[in-house]
């Protein structure tokens, strides 16, 4: 099952605030039946304006870390 609209990525808007937090919710994810997840983080000028660098270094660094716990997601 595929989630288009996740904000899985940590400390980049509303969603998890710490890697750790990232992991649980991958998880929770997985138990549910989810196997691939598009993160979809805010863009609210003001509030949420990580740029595509950062967008792209969460990204790599929760996917490592998800590799890293054997979390299939």
């Amino acid at each position: 099952m595929t989630d288009y609209h996740c904000h899985l990525l940590p400390n980049i808007d509303d969603g998890p605030t710490t890697i750790d937090e990232s992991i649980e919710m991958a998880k929770l994810l997985v138990n549910a039946g989810y196997d691939t997840v598009y993160c979809t983080p805010h863009l609210i000028k003001g509030l949420y304006e990580a740029d595509n660098k950062t967008v792209k270094t969460a990204v790599n660094d929760l996917q490592n870390a998800l590799n890293q716990e054997k979390i299939a997601l």
